[in-house]
């Protein structure tokens, strides 16, 4: 598993997780990432996609927040405080969420949250921000939006 650190180094293309069931809203958003030079690796349920976060090194997840299988937000919360750790800042998206959700997938600690349908402009800007802020950090993870403790090694997953 390469880090963001390793991906940068290797001039990689930054590796984001797209984790949403509408297929045609994972297409669109997949195209749009794409074309700013992001590999995207999508998966369609909220348990594949703890797997990927639990195994791979990502410089963000995109994750829609009802999802067959485990919810968004229940991922989210797994990722935080679960044991091992997974840093990898997770972008909460939903077409059903209120303000008092959206407000809780930051307290739960996702590093945004966008409703649908998705301003893709808006998101874009984000993810480069978010991605550059990795890269002159020198690839390293941090978690403070989610306080959870993680080490600034250059793996999303701490121990």
């Amino acid at each position: 598993m390469k880090t963001i650190h390793e991906q940068f180094a290797r001039g990689d293309k930054p590796a984001i997780l797209l984790a949403e069931d509408d297929p045609d809203q994972s297409d669109s958003l997949r195209e749009v990432l794409e074309s700013e030079g992001y590999a995207v690796e999508t998966v369609f349920s909220g348990d594949m996609a703890l797997r990927r976060l639990s195994s791979n090194s990502y410089a963000a997840a995109i994750m829609d927040a009802r999802m067959p299988g485990l919810h968004g937000g229940t991922v989210l919360k797994v990722c935080r405080v679960g044991s091992p750790k997974i840093c990898t800042p997770i972008i909460m998206v939903s077409a059903f969420a209120s303000p008092r959700d959206l407000d809780q997938f930051k307290k739960d600690g996702a590093v945004a949250s966008f409703t649908k349908p998705l301003n893709f402009a808006e998101v874009m800007k984000f993810v480069r921000q978010l991605v550059v802020k990795q890269h002159s950090d020198a690839g390293k993870q941090q978690c403070e939006s989610a306080k959870s403790g993680c080490d600034e090694s250059n793996s999303p997953i701490c121990a």
